[in-house]
């Protein structure tokens, strides 16, 4: 929370407009664009099946597998968004310090939240949740589907 106030506080660098800074705008833009997308697909996606997420690590007991819109995609779409988000913006702005922030933090955290998800959702839902893992990717889509 920190390193959020800290950034939003600070003034944006001004950059030359040249044609490398313009291409990596128009990169970073497109990227964190599409981690907002992904983000709001997989909310529609939990809300439209009646599965409402709340913060924190556990699973309610009417809570079912959500395997179908975005969550069919990969199996960590908020996650992916908001990796996506980070990166996107540190592109755009050539901010060494939030890729960094990006690469060393972010990343990694949501890397070891998501693994202890993993297991708690196996545990939770077991074969069904093995099943889906064969079959959906944890964080880039599966180009080929991995036989069970």
């Amino acid at each position: 929370m920190a390193l959020t106030a800290f950034l939003a506080v600070r003034p944006l660098p001004q950059l030359p407009a040249t044609l490398t800074s313009l291409a990596l705008a128009a990169v970073g833009a497109s990227l964190a664009f599409a981690g907002v997308l992904i983000s709001l697909w997989a909310i529609f996606t939990t809300v439209r099946r009646r599965v409402i997420l709340d913060a924190g690590h556990f699973v309610k007991k009417e809570h079912r597998l959500v395997t179908a819109g975005a969550y069919g995609l990969v199996r960590n779409p908020m996650y992916l968004g908001i990796i996506l988000l980070w990166l996107g913006i540190a592109i755009a702005f050539q901010s060494a310090l939030l890729f960094g922030a990006a690469a060393v933090y972010v990343t990694p955290a949501f890397w070891f939240y998501i693994l202890a998800e993993e297991r708690m959702m196996a545990s939770e839902f077991g074969t069904q949740f093995e099943e889906y893992m064969g079959r959906v990717g944890r964080l880039l889509p599966r180009l080929r589907r991995r036989a069970v």
